[in-house]
């Protein structure tokens, strides 16, 4: 079957673009920023001495190249919503675009219109797409260690080298999980060159840079992250999260590479399948082998801690699709990529709560418009507190307790988006707090309860009464004897 000619194909990847734009784009600034969102913003509202503490208390996936390249687009954009998102978008389009062309070189055109249709379709990536955090960022660089390979295979080993060194390492300084990406990137560079001089060398030279950036990193932020790691939860079970691994990752993957070797067994085909296989097997036990640092009880599995699969998944798909007539590819692509958009509608990525189900700009509201200076929040989870700071309500930690207690500062009642000398341990908060917390003439404690889990002392909630339920979210107050 004779492929798209270049006209075709650049027309093809457009419209793709286009819908990923849309599907991106669209009510961009409508859901609430969630933790990990409000984290990016709270990393980003200060100068850069506090962005680089932030970075080395491993609040930005345990990298900083995200949160260094979101400040300036801030700066110039704003912090709204939909301001910190569109870099999230972008970063979307380019991942679709470099793994149109990694597929391109090994498959032809028209597997490459249908590998990227099939990222576009991909039920998780429109989600991480429309998030002001470093995930998506983390893609788009598995996509260009891709690219890199697919570059040597078709024979521009210089080139393909370097790009592949810089996307390993700039994965690294992104989030902990490229350190897994530049692993199976280098495992699959080690397998692609075993018949070329000093295979070893160069797969070595690919990694060297990540490894060795990940490894004095991990020297900084080591102290934070052991504490991070004895608090740190992850809703479901190791096993549970495995398998949507599994059945969103790692089964498209397999599938497709299975098909490929089925009805296209050349041997092109066969050594790009192999070295797919080698660059998913590291990316997908990374959350695995992390686990066995974390807190007894806890685990680091998470279906967005393994999206890097996702790249790999979507040009396996688009040489798999290609054998098959286009009309029934078409078909294919066409009803995957209505139900991405509708599972995305199902997930809430466009309505006015968080993925959750937390209204937290009511929440924020209402307690900015209730509490007072000086009042007690439990906060749960305890880094819940950015969120709401972001929308406005300002607490700072509770001297000698932890667990999520904080007490509501000034600042809670003027609103505001900025983090700027007014960090989670601002002293002149604290005294400011202490001095209005007496004028109230005593403290209501407040229960803002983001999950259904709680470490409130029993006495505390059978004295607690319900406040606010903000969709999942709700919130108790216990008055002052």
């Amino acid at each position: 079957m004779p492929d798209l000619s270049p006209r075709d194909y650049r027309l093809g990847l457009c419209a793709v673009l286009l819908l990923a734009a849309l599907a991106g784009l669209w009510r961009l600034g409508t859901p609430p920023l969630w933790l990990d969102e409000a984290s990016s913003w709270y990393n980003v509202s200060g100068s850069w001495l506090h962005l680089w503490e932030r970075a080395v208390q491993a609040e930005d996936s345990g990298g900083l190249l995200y949160s260094a390249l979101l400040k300036p687009w801030s700066a110039f954009a704003g912090t709204g919503e939909a301001a910190l998102r569109v870099p999230g978008v972008v970063l979307w389009l380019g991942t679709i675009a470099v793994i149109a062309r990694a597929t391109r070189l090994a498959w032809g055109r028209y597997a490459a219109l249908l590998a990227a249709s099939a990222a576009l379709a991909h039920p998780s990536l429109l989600a991480a797409a429309r998030q002001a955090r470093s995930y998506i960022l983390l893609l788009l660089l598995a996509a260009l260690a891709l690219l890199a390979l697919a570059e040597q295979m078709a024979g521009r080993r210089r080139r393909g080298l370097w790009l592949l060194a810089a996307a390993s390492l700039a994965a690294a300084a992104t989030h902990v999980m490229g350190v897994f990406i530049a692993l199976g990137a280098a495992t699959c560079q080690l397998l692609l060159g075993s018949r070329e001089r000093a295979p070893a060398l160069r797969a070595a030279l690919a990694a060297a840079p990540a490894l060795v950036f990940a490894a004095v990193w991990a020297i900084l932020i080591r102290g934070r992250v052991g504490r991070n790691l004895e608090s740190f939860w992850i809703p479901g079970t190791p096993l549970t999260n495995y398998l949507a691994i599994g059945l969103l990752l790692v089964a498209p993957l397999a599938i497709a590479c299975a098909w490929l070797l089925w009805r296209a067994p050349s041997t092109r085909s066969r050594a790009a399948v192999a070295g797919l296989a080698a660059f998913a097997l590291p990316v997908a036990l990374g959350p695995a082998i992390l686990s066995a640092f974390a807190a007894e009880g806890a685990h680091l599995v998470q279906l967005r801690y393994a999206l890097a699969l996702a790249p790999l998944g979507a040009a396996a798909a688009g040489g798999a699709l290609a054998t098959l007539p286009r009309s029934l590819a078409a078909t294919t692509a066409a009803l995957a990529i209505a139900a991405s958009v509708g599972y995305g509608v199902g997930k809430q990525v466009y309505a006015p709560v968080t993925r959750a189900g937390q209204d937290v700009r009511g929440a924020a509201a209402f307690l900015a418009s209730t509490v007072h200076p000086g009042d007690l929040a439990l906060i749960e989870p305890p880094n819940n507190w950015m969120p709401l700071a972001y929308y406005g309500v300002w607490t700072v930690p509770l001297e000698g307790q932890g667990g999520g207690w904080r007490v509501v500062t000034a600042e809670a009642k003027r609103g505001g988006q900025s983090a700027e000398g007014r960090g989670e341990n601002d002293d002149r908060g604290k005294c400011g707090e202490r001095r209005e917390g007496k004028e109230t003439g005593g403290r209501t404690i407040w229960l803002v309860r983001f999950s259904r889990q709680t470490a409130a002392p029993p006495d505390l909630l059978q004295r607690a009464t319900l406040a606010g339920r903000f969709g999942t979210l709700t919130i108790l107050e216990v008055t002052p004897h």
